[in-house]
């Protein structure tokens, strides 16, 4: 039987079928996605620590934009849809992932600590040629080995509707 070696680094070719949609569910993306992404599963081997926090893929991503529902057509504020994606036509994108994660910068025996973890999504609209971008970055306060609190922010959002507003936010994690 053939094993493979989990010291070196994994070449992963996700393929993924999906469909997005906004809130009112006045449209629907049907998106047909590939990619290449790296992973690195062991602790011990020989990549530098810092690149075993990063997680970053390419992918393509090609589709249909679909009307569902015009009856909610006025949709304003975080609702709204952004992007150059005209309904009843084709999607083709290019989108790069980038995010690391820190997990304890600093963290003492009892697990109270600190992290930082950060993320990137950049869209490239090949139909429209318009970029679109999510960034978030959270500052993560480690209260114990179970239990932590997120400070977070976040600029743009992700598909479908593209927005570019700013958001900000907290959240209590548990770990089981």
């Amino acid at each position: 039987m053939k094993i493979p070696d989990l010291q070196r680094t994994f070449h992963v070719f996700p393929f993924s079928i999906g469909a997005e949609t906004n809130g009112s569910f006045s449209y629907a993306n049907l998106i047909m996605e590939a990619g290449y992404t790296p992973w690195y599963y062991q602790p011990n081997n020989d990549i530098p620590e810092l690149l075993k926090k990063v997680k970053a893929g390419f992918f393509l991503q090609t589709g249909y934009k679909f009307v569902v529902d015009t009856s909610n057509a006025k949709v304003t504020g975080g609702a709204k849809d952004e992007s150059n994606e005209m309904l009843n036509k084709t999607i083709l994108r290019a989108k790069l992932v980038f995010d690391i994660d820190t997990k304890n910068l600093m963290q003492n025996q009892s697990g109270f600590g600190i992290g930082l973890i950060g993320s990137t999504n950049l869209w490239y609209d090949l139909v429209n040629s318009k970029v679109y971008h999510k960034l978030a970055g959270k500052a993560r306060l480690y209260l114990n080995k179970n239990y932590y609190f997120d400070f977070i922010y976040e600029k743009g959002s992700g598909a479908p509707n593209f927005n570019q507003g700013a958001q900000f936010g907290a959240s209590l994690g548990v770990t089981f």
